[in-house]
């Protein structure tokens, strides 16, 4: 069984931007637009997809290796922690995980490809 979100990730590491707030007199690190839209995105697949993830992990003990398999749009280059980082902290919010530090969650990275129509990323536990 798997779950598919239908988005195309990215890192969450390039999704910040430094902008300087004159009211507090220093600099404050933002989430770019970007990124808040693919939050948001993330937070409603992933809700819609929650009674399947719970069938998933019925009876599973943590941690839980789950499996991720992605495809983007193009061939750029990506890192895995970085990509998967914004995803695993979204599947946190949502009640998939109590947190994603290694005593519940060891991610699997089965796979990436190339789909510039569907840009995808499919969810597994293993």
């Amino acid at each position: 069984m798997t779950i598919t979100l239908e988005l195309e990730l990215h890192s969450s590491k390039n999704g910040q931007q430094i902008i300087y707030s004159k009211k507090l007199d220093r600099p404050l690190i933002v989430k770019k637009i970007s990124a808040r839209v693919q939050d948001n995105k993330l937070k409603v697949l992933l809700l819609a997809n929650k009674r399947k993830w719970d069938k998933m992990i019925e009876g599973k003990q943590y941690p839980l290796k789950v499996g991720f398999y992605v495809w983007r749009k193009t061939k750029r280059r990506f890192d895995w922690v970085n990509i998967i980082q914004g995803l695993q902290d979204s599947m946190v919010k949502n009640g998939y995980l109590p947190d994603d530090c290694a005593s519940y969650l060891t991610p699997v990275f089965l796979g990436w490809d190339v789909d510039p129509v569907k840009p995808r990323v499919e969810i597994c536990v293993l």
